[in-house]
């Protein structure tokens, strides 16, 4: 019920507004299709927020987002909507990695996608308690399943592709 009156708001709205409105609404319709499926991906993300007052402030998490979302705006087809951050973590006074999560919060924080000026994908989970060295130091090392993977690749026949079971996270 939920899914339909979002479709009918978004209809009204597409049939009521100019082509540039048309695109707006088609655009955060998109970005918040694409927050609720599929699986989500490991980011590095910087934010500019831009304040009452009229300053700027600046925002660094690392968070979990849908992984949909990620390659569209990789492509530069999302510009306009909504992003979910999810499990999101950053970096505390001592350097180290810390969960947003606590008493008082969720470890969700959501922010308008036209806020983000980098965002990079993360190939492992950053773990909490990681010092700057340590996270950099995991996200270069590479899985031991890509090398499994590689291996694979190579030996399988050209027309069959290599199957792999990934290995569990840890963590």
């Amino acid at each position: 019920m939920k899914n339909i009156a979002i479709s009918l708001l978004a209809m009204a709205l597409v049939a009521c507004g100019s082509d540039e409105s048309t695109k707006a609404v088609q655009q955060e319709w998109t970005a918040l299709d694409a927050a609720t499926r599929g699986p989500s991906a490991w980011v590095f993300v910087h934010l500019n927020v831009p304040e009452e007052q009229g300053g700027m402030d600046s925002y660094y998490y690392f968070a979990r987002i849908s992984s949909p979302i990620y390659e569209r705006i990789r492509r530069n087809e999302l510009e306009r909507g909504f992003i979910t951050l999810q499990d999101v973590r950053y970096w505390n006074n001592d350097d180290r990695i810390q969960a947003y999560r606590d008493a008082a919060d969720s470890g969700e924080l959501v922010f308008r996608i036209e806020d983000i000026r980098m965002i990079t994908l993360l190939r492992k989970e950053p773990r909490v308690g990681d010092d700057y060295d340590q996270h950099e130091e995991r996200q270069r090392k590479p899985e031991p399943t890509a090398e499994i993977e590689k291996d694979l690749e190579a030996e399988a026949p050209e027309n069959e592709s290599a199957r792999v079971t990934p290995a569990k996270p840890v963590g």
